[in-house]
Order: C-alpha cells, then sequence, then structure tokens
C-alpha cells in the first residue's frame, strides 16, 4: 500500500510540475513579426560581409588593415573603418566627423545589429581565420544557412538574440579548430550591440 501511495504522489508531482512548466511556457511572448525581420535582415548582412571576406585575396590582406578595409568596402557598397587597434568595422553610413557624438535611434540601433555585426570591432589580424572558418562550413551560403537554422531553433525556444547566436555557433562550429571557431565567434559577437539596443 505504502508503493501505491508513493508511485500516486510521485506522478502527482511530475504531473504537477509538467502543468507549471507548460502554463509558464504558454505565458512567454511569441517572437514578432518584427523581430523576425530584423534576424532576416541580418542573417543578410551577415552574408554579404562573410561573402567579401570569403572572396579577399590573401595578397590584400597582406597589404594591411587599410588596404583590407578598402577592398571589402568596394565589394559590400558598406562603409569599412578602423580603428587605432586594427579593428574593421562596417556601417551603412559615413563614420561621425571626429569630435561629434553620432546617437542611435531605434532603426539605428537595428542597423547596428544588422551591419555593425561586431561591437568591438573585428580584428584585422582574424580575417584569414574567418575564411577558413567559411571553407571549413562549406562555403558562405552552407554557413549562414547552417547558422540561421540552428539560430532560429534557439530564438523560438525563447533565447535572446545574443544567447542564440553563440549557442548556434557552437553547435554549427562543431568540429573546428579551437582559433578558427574563436575567430567565428569574434566575428558574430554581437552581444553589447544586442544588449544595448533592445
Amino acid at each position: 500500500m505504502k508503493i501505491k501511495k508513493l508511485i500516486f504522489l510521485i506522478g502527482a508531482v511530475f504531473l504537477f510540475s509538467s502543468l507549471s512548466t507548460g502554463l509558464a511556457l504558454a505565458e512567454e511572448p511569441a517572437i514578432t513579426e518584427e523581430e523576425v525581420a530584423i534576424d532576416n535582415e541580418m542573417f543578410e548582412q551577415t552574408e554579404l560581409i562573410l561573402g567579401a571576406i570569403e572572396k579577399i585575396p590573401n595578397g590584400i590582406v597582406k597589404q594591411g588593415p587599410q588596404k583590407t578595409a578598402q577592398w571589402l568596402e568596394n565589394k559590400t557598397g558598406l562603409y569599412v573603418t578602423v580603428d587605432s587597434e586594427e579593428n574593421l568595422f562596417f556601417s551603412e553610413t559615413a563614420p561621425p566627423e571626429e569630435g561629434t557624438i553620432q546617437a542611435l535611434s531605434v532603426s539605428g540601433c537595428v542597423a547596428a545589429v544588422g551591419i555593425a555585426l561586431v561591437s568591438n570591432g573585428l580584428p584585422f589580424s582574424k580575417i584569414l581565420k574567418v575564411k577558413d572558418a567559411i571553407k571549413a562550413l562549406g562555403g558562405v551560403t552552407k554557413a549562414v544557412s547552417k547558422i540561421k537554422s540552428y539560430y532560429d531553433k534557439y530564438r523560438y525556444n525563447g533565447f535572446s538574440r545574443s544567447d542564440s547566436i553563440r549557442k548556434a555557433l557552437n553547435s554549427a562550429s562543431d568540429g573546428l579548430a579551437a582559433s578558427t571557431k574563436s575567430a567565428l565567434l569574434d566575428f558574430f559577437n554581437l552581444t553589447n550591440v544586442v544588449a544595448n539596443c533592445f
């Protein structure tokens, strides 16, 4: 008799916890159409920039960050700037003049997520590693498709953009060399941009 009561008690606890988990999930807000559009734009811009990196000749990279930025700017149509630490920044708009402060509007923040891609800039020293990662993942189209499919899975399961991209990259780049994986993670480092915008 005690065993039946114990089984009943365990079953009741399990059923209650399942119901309360289901109710908690039902209360979570669904991803809006606007968020899906932002995510899609982000991946379109990602594919554009990765496509240029995939095609950049090693000889251009050997000429240094300024020549690399100029080449990437010509291929993507985006403004590409280099800071004093040799980080590359991508933007749809010309950088503000030195000494001016530029406030980001909501649309500017959306563009920052989709276009800037890297909150701290892409280190010039990692360009060829990113190129290697693209090659190892089967080319830009395949790489972006694979990363986006993992990303979508995490987003629809309630993860934030930054957590989803981090988890997606870990899943998609499983098996890559640590330094190549690190370069790819640097490229997709959206954490600060996303945190500051949303």
